[in-house]
């Protein structure tokens, strides 16, 4: 049967036949608290018995030769009367403490901590090299793109070359024509984002920006796609064109 200190709720798993059936003073093995234990639920103290006087079945006396010997002589002694006598005269028996299982839950939770921890180490570093890996390795791009993440450069994987540019006159203005083409370089189909011209000087200072609309939405890999624009009255201290791509808005 188990006993429960009713002082520090320590547990003791202990033999039906130390408490007996009439229950016992036992004393906690933990925190020395002294407590009367009932009998067990399922002990029953024994029925009264006598033998009917004059009965054939009447027992000889104890000391008669082939009698039955006395239960308290003959029995070995209990487990409680052992506890008892080492507890010593006035005292009662000290219970063995009732030893608990360990719980997992601790090592289940670091080992669920260890875990996320390294989950965002990964995350973080995904992150912080997303060009040096969508460069590498193409497949990951579309895990970016699916969190609305892009983690490549505007335009990465196309190249913008000017073909052609033309000064000419129209309508007592000058314009500046210019042709160029946009290359896919890469494997994988790439969106075209819009393009910026700019005009600069012999010092390489700003003159003029414009707008150039992307000549597709998209372009397939290894292909390439013409774009043109025009340019009206552009200063006459334009000595160089960079067309580079810009998000548009």
């Amino acid at each position: 049967m188990i006993l429960a200190c009713p002082d520090c709720s320590a547990r003791f798993l202990i033999p039906d036949s130390a408490i007996g059936a009439d229950g016992r003073t036992v004393r906690c093995g933990r925190c020395g608290h002294v407590w009367y234990a009932p009998p067990p639920p399922e002990t029953a103290p024994p029925a009264a018995e006598t033998e009917v006087p004059g009965s054939p079945t009447g027992s000889e006396p104890a000391g008669a030769p082939g009698g039955a010997a006395d239960d308290e002589d003959s029995a070995p002694p209990s487990e409680s009367s052992e506890e008892a006598r080492a507890a010593g005269p006035g005292r009662p028996p000290q219970l063995p403490v009732l030893r608990r299982e360990p719980s997992r839950w601790p090592a289940r939770l670091a080992w669920i901590a260890a875990a996320a921890i390294a989950i965002a180490l990964a995350a973080a570093a995904a992150w912080q090299y997303r060009v040096e890996i969508a460069t590498r390795w193409s497949g990951v791009e579309p895990l970016y793109e699916a969190f609305d993440a892009n983690p490549l450069p505007l335009g990465f994987g196309l190249r913008v070359t000017i073909e052609e540019t033309i000064n000419t006159v129209r309508d007592g203005k000058r314009v500046l024509s210019i042709t160029g083409r946009i290359e896919n370089m890469t494997a994988r189909g790439r969106r075209i984002p819009a393009l910026r011209g700019t005009l600069f000087d012999e010092t390489r200072r700003v003159l003029r920006h414009w707008a150039i609309p992307a000549p597709a939405a998209s372009l397939a890999a290894r292909r390439e796609a013409e774009f043109k624009t025009e340019l009206i009255d552009p200063s006459e201290d334009a000595v160089r064109i960079s067309i580079v791509f810009h998000e548009s808005g």
